[in-house]
């Protein structure tokens, strides 16, 4: 007899979301996109428009402003779209036009999703050390995401909270290569890894190995936001092999 693993235990609270006069607009790229072109569409916008969010969502783009900053004209969307295919080589080919709506009216899931980009962007929950023992941590962490909770027969936006401990390497990726035994395979010692940014808190799994730091430096230095990544691509703190 085999025994039947057993799920994992959460428990969580559902908050209820309340977005008073949101400073919301619309709008859809034509031709027709898929989630995961949306998805990473809206994190470019993000990028190049911090101070507002963007999500995808069934074929939609939903932006959301603070009342005091003025939504982007379409000629800026225009713009920083040319902007972001002449540096992402995935969309370079791609020919889009816009499509506003003129009375953006966002669904509870929407918007459910607006309030989960502010915290991850603005990040109030912070991991909670618990133990540190030589190069290992044990860090408490806040996980959340979008939810809709139904009150009074009516649908409305939510996020989920729950907490979640887990093990973690306490240096970097460049420490546990350079002092792991398998290093001289780099694939079997880094594919399939879960990683973390030093700076977003940002998680993320190593698919590929695209080349060496000397190949791609420039392209890297272009897309690195972060003052850390920056100072690392440096040709003095990381040599070209």
């Amino acid at each position: 007899m085999t025994a039947t693993p057993v799920p994992p235990i959460y428990l969580s609270e559902i908050f209820p979301l309340t977005i008073s006069q949101p400073n919301l607009m619309g709008f859809r790229l034509t031709p027709e996109i898929e989630r995961e072109v949306g998805n990473r569409l809206s994190f470019y916008f993000c990028r190049k428009f911090p101070e507002l969010v963007v999500t995808w969502h069934e074929g939609l783009f939903w932006v959301l402003g603070t009342l005091t900053r003025q939504i982007p004209s379409p000629t800026e969307w225009t713009n920083i779209l040319k902007n972001i295919q002449q540096e992402v080589e995935d969309f370079s080919h791609c020919y889009w036009s816009f499509q506003w709506i003129p009375q953006p009216t966002p669904t509870p899931e929407v918007l459910a999703q607006l309030a989960c980009k502010i915290l991850r962007t603005d990040r109030p929950f912070y991991p909670l050390p618990i133990l540190s023992d030589q190069n290992v941590k044990v860090k408490r962490e806040a996980k959340f995401w979008a939810e809709t909770i139904e009150l009074d027969g009516k649908l409305q936006p939510a996020f989920t909270l729950t907490i979640n401990s887990r093990i973690v390497f306490s240096g970097t990726l460049s420490e546990f290569y350079q002092h792991h035994p398998s290093r001289q395979d780099p694939k079997t010692v880094l594919i399939g890894l879960n990683v973390q940014d030093i700076e977003s808190g940002s998680s993320a799994t190593v698919m590929q190995i695209a080349g060496t730091v000397g190949e791609h430096r420039q392209d890297l230095l272009k897309q690195a936001t972060g003052l850390i990544t920056q100072e690392a691509l440096k040709p003095e703190n990381t040599p070209d092999d």
